[in-house]
């Protein structure tokens, strides 16, 4: 809905996702929501351990950014990891060399999903798409 109305969202994360009475997944905090007005924006914010390397590449990004935040939060639910934050990389702080790792991280692992997530949820994933 939000990507018909050119909005990105940006925040995609298990703490800003409630469900409802009815059982469907709600969004709430809207505050790195963007209306994309030009084809590309820069602004760098986001989760660190759910960011999509465009945004932290600083060279512009598009809605797609929140399918990858997505992604991130669909594997740790199906494999019960939490992803780059259970790496024991989080940052303390700016300074510390761990933040660079991250990042490190980020842009140059290429995670296969492989026989950890069952076949039954392999052919959720592939409903999705």
């Amino acid at each position: 809905y939000l990507h018909d109305k050119n909005i990105v969202y940006r925040d995609i994360k298990p703490e800003n996702i409630i469900i409802n009475r009815q059982g469907y997944a709600i969004l709430i905090d809207f505050g790195f929501s963007k209306k994309m007005n030009d084809p590309f924006t820069y602004t760098y914010c986001g989760t660190h351990g759910y960011m999509a390397p465009e945004i932290i590449k600083r060279k512009g990004y598009t809605k797609s950014v929140d399918m990858y935040s997505l992604g991130i939060l669909i594997h740790e639910k199906l494999t019960v990891h939490r992803n780059l934050l259970s790496m024991n990389i989080w940052p303390h702080n700016k300074e510390d060399n761990q933040y660079n790792d991250m990042f490190y991280v980020i842009h140059y692992l290429i995670i296969v999903i492989g026989p950890v997530i069952g076949s039954g949820n392999k052919g959720s994933l592939s409903s999705i798409t």
